[in-house]
């Protein structure tokens, strides 16, 4: 669209929040929660100017004339509220129950003074039923977090009704945005984030899955925002959490290393068929036919000896003993756990000794989670580790500012998943996303016995930011951050193998130590011919991206009705990307995806939630702009992408791509029927921000110099449309019972479309539209004395197709004849049921 169009859409986006800042005299966002109610004496009059203070805070309001006060910009929690008023006794609510981005009502009833001192205390009940929550939201305290049967993060989440793993109600990892504290903790590469932060830092945690306000960006499916614990401004607190699991397989039946057991070694070590061989037919001395098909064939040692006797090379001369011990110690990998899985989880908090008074009442809070879980068999590393470490400091810098700063380090390392360099994944140590790679098929000797058929891949990830609030009046504040967020990505090869021959394995005979230790080269198994080296550990990483991203938010109670919200986001992406696919033998499979660029995102938005006593209603308009650099000019066939012309690419011209710009239309409304049910209605236009990748992905084959993919820096954003209807009933002050019905038509969606000229042949990215239709409902037992937990229940129904075809070819015979063929328009249903038991 260009550098003026670009002013002039903002310019327009921003006398939008003028005028309505105007009309309800100015106002902006922060996440946090609010609280608010009346004051009366016992005979229902209004008192005003009873001072309201939360315990423990400098936070606190006064009542009006009307009774009526707030208290804005409330960090999520449980807090104890304090009335006092002169003439009257003071009165304490407790457990006093704050979300994000949600209204807690607290009403007070003061008596009069009849003892000097006198105090009362009241619990506070939360209701059931929350009037002002317009979408799919659940938030649990600390308090509620500690009585669950879990220890991970992951686990919380995954107890929501719609969600499947990262999946949120169909969606991908990359659809769903998780912020610790306001900051997102998503990879810049992937667009996706790790849930492993520490468990017993948290403060709280609300899962949204659709209805999502206007300050929310680059989302689609869901919305995870976590808290965590501030220091105590006067005492110190521990908690720790250590959980070991003692070395031990992780799959069922025998030993693996039992040759009889392991399907891979018997046929080559039982000594029924070792030295005969398991047999063609029903021939006697060797297994019947039933056996037979549940291993590998082999035509036994003596017939290896014979061969190796029989060509005219003797030093790889071997009698069928030795032949089979040569076989043994190629083997030799142990693959069984010999370490445990531990879990390492803990948090203190309090007072910045010495200092902390004389700055601002300084306090910290330090939390780290250590996680190591051993493979089902080793691969180049033998489990997956991950550290992470949060430190938070926080100051009250004056009256009404507050300054938080916080930095977080997570280090995982273990074993590559991925073999083409695209991208890089761990295994996370679960025994099935092994078990996966490592199925029944002609690979998986070579990735269990050697030791590089993936290689180690280590991630780093860097998250700093400070935050900054200010409140300027009890009705209003303003907020800003500040956020770097690093990324280093390492994956290369194991220590090369030693291919001397000085290892005896029998007497007098001698081998290298194959199969351990990276080697690009044909090597084989003996007797099984296997692989041990072609192939192997191909991907390589050296990746480094770095986020830079500045908001602001400001936020104004205009008035008992309206709370009016805005801001805007900043955001640039350093990338530095070089991965690639390396074989040093079949070189012309290889692959190079390099380039250094900067994209720019920008982002405002404004809002307003009215409340009525039979209404409540969040309205919103949000403004995403995405920016790319030069990137290069070309046709759909360009006879500079083909073979042989890799290095014409920078020939090319280049252009200032044009921009996207979306705006998205939130609304989102509750209908209070009683006190104890309501009905709910959201809708909205959500956009998911590209990946760096999904803007700048180029990939060149360095034999054959040709220019394989390309991708498109001005495509269109995904886009998500989503309406959701939903009745909340509560039942006996106890139970809530939710039922939602939700549909989002997902479209434009990044993929790539093949463009085929009589000559070579070249991909770029264009968009494909998604369909997604799921419902689903849920019930909940929120409170009770000796019972707490829930019960989800989740029916979903999708259906996917592509609009364009995968494939371009120049040649329109070959076209018509591949759209007369192809299924990749096709529409593909599918459903799922998800039961969750009360936990």
């Amino acid at each position: 669209m260009g550098t003026n169009k670009l002013f002039n859409s903002i310019a327009v986006f921003f006398s939008i929040i003028i005028f309505s800042s105007a009309l309800y005299s100015t106002a902006l966002y922060a996440q946090a929660g609010k609280i608010n109610g009346t004051v009366t004496d016992a005979n229902g009059e209004v008192l005003p100017g009873v001072n309201i203070i939360i315990d423990g805070t400098l936070q606190g309001a006064s009542s009006s004339e009307d009774g009526f006060f707030q208290i804005l910009n409330v960090k999520p929690g449980i807090y104890s509220l304090r009335a006092t008023y002169i003439g009257f006794a003071s009165i304490i609510i407790e457990n006093v129950n704050v979300a994000e981005n949600l209204t807690t009502e607290v009403n007070f009833t003061l008596q009069e003074q009849t003892i000097e001192g006198e105090e009362i205390v009241v619990t506070a009940e939360q209701p059931v039923v929350r009037p002002d929550v317009s979408a799919s939201v659940t938030s649990i305290q600390a308090q509620e977090i500690a009585s669950l049967p879990v220890t991970d993060v992951a686990s919380v989440i995954g107890l929501g009704a719609g969600i499947r793993g990262t999946s949120v109600r169909g969606g991908s990892s990359s659809d769903l945005e998780f912020s610790v504290n306001g900051i997102s903790q998503r990879s810049t590469r992937s667009n996706s984030a790790s849930q492993e932060i520490s468990f017993t830092s948290l403060n709280s945690i609300q899962v949204q899955t659709g209805g999502f306000n206007a300050e929310y960006g680059n989302i689609q499916s869901g919305l995870i925002s976590v808290t965590t614990k501030e220091g105590d401004r006067e005492k110190y607190n521990m908690d720790v959490i250590f959980r070991l699991l003692p070395p031990q397989d992780k799959h069922f039946g025998p030993d693996i290393n039992d040759p009889m057991a392991n399907p891979f070694l018997r046929p080559y070590l039982d000594p029924e068929v070792a030295f005969t061989g398991t047999g063609e037919n029903f021939q006697e001395g060797t297994w019947d036919y039933w056996t037979r098909i549940q291993y590998p064939q082999f035509r036994g040692w003596n017939a290896v000896s014979e061969e190796l006797l029989a060509d005219d090379d003797p030093t790889n001369d071997l009698t069928p003993y030795a032949a089979q011990r040569l076989f043994r110690f190629q083997h030799r990998k142990e693959l069984g756990i010999t370490e445990p899985d531990y879990e390492l989880d803990a948090t203190i908090s309090g007072p910045v000794p010495g200092i902390g008074k004389s700055l601002g009442n300084l306090r910290f809070a330090y939390s780290t989670r250590a996680t190591q879980r051993m493979y089902i068999v080793p691969l180049s590393r033998d489990r997956y580790e991950m550290n992470y470490h949060l430190v938070k400091l926080t100051s009250d810098v004056a009256s009404g500012m507050k300054l938080s700063v916080e930095g977080s380090y997570r280090y995982s390392t273990g074993t590559n998943a991925s073999r083409t360099g695209a991208s890089a994944s761990l295994f996370g140590g679960s025994a099935s996303s092994i078990a996966g790679a490592v199925t029944l098929n002609e690979r998986s000797p070579a990735i269990m016995f050697s030791s590089d058929y993936f290689n180690p891949l280590e991630q780093r990830q860097f998250v700093g930011g400070l935050h900054f609030t200010h409140s300027l009046t009890d009705n209003s504040f303003y907020e800003v951050r500040a956020i770097v967020n690093h990324e280093r990505f390492d994956g290369l090869i194991g220590q090369s193998r030693d291919l001397d021959e000085n290892i005896e394995f029998a007497d007098g005979q001698f081998t290298n130590e194959a199969p351990f230790g990276y080697y690009g080269f044909s090597q084989q198994f003996i007797g099984s011919g296997l692989n041990m080296g072609l192939g192997f550990s191909n991907a390589r990483d050296t990746t480094r991206n770095t986020l830079y991203n500045v908001r602001a938010d400001f936020t104004s109670q205009v008035n008992r009705v309206n709370l009016v919200k805005a801001g805007i986001d900043f955001q640039l992406i350093d990338n530095k990307t070089n991965n690639a696919r390396i074989d040093q033998f079949l070189t012309a499979s290889n692959l190079v995806n390099k380039w250094d660029s900067s994209p720019m995102r920008l982002s405002a938005y404004v809002q307003d939630k009215l409340e009525f006593e039979g209404m409540i209603a969040n309205i919103g308009l949000r403004m995403d702009y995405v920016q790319g650099q030069k990137w290069y000019a070309f046709s759909d066939y360009d006879a500079s992408l083909g073979i042989g012309n890799a290095g014409m690419i920078d020939t090319l011209q280049t252009i200032t791509p044009d921009g996207v710009l979306r705006l998205s239309p939130r609304l989102g409304v509750s209908f209070p029927i009683t006190e104890v049910s309501k009905f709910y209605f959201n809708y909205g236009h959500f956009y998911r921000l590209p990946t760096p990748d999904d803007l700048y992905y180029i990939r060149v084959y360095p034999e054959s110099q040709q220019v394989t993919s390309l991708a498109n820096p001005d495509q269109a954003l995904p886009k998500t449309v989503a309406y959701e209807l939903g009745y909340e009933q509560s039942l006996f002050d106890q139970y809530l019972i939710k039922v939602a019905g939700f549909y989002r038509d997902v479209t434009d969606q990044p993929l790539s479309v093949r463009y085929t000229n009589r000559d070579a042949s070249v991909i770029q990215r264009i968009s494909q539209s998604i369909f997604c239709i799921p419902y689903w409902c849920s019930n909940r037992k929120s409170q009770g004395r000796y019972v707490r937990g829930f019960a989800n229940y989740t029916y979903q129904v999708s259906r996917s197709g592509r609009f364009g075809f995968a494939r371009s070819y120049e040649n329109q015979a070959q076209q018509r004849d591949y759209e007369r063929t192809t299924t990749a328009n096709d529409v593909f249903p599918s459903w799922f049921l998800s039961r969750m038991p009360m936990s």
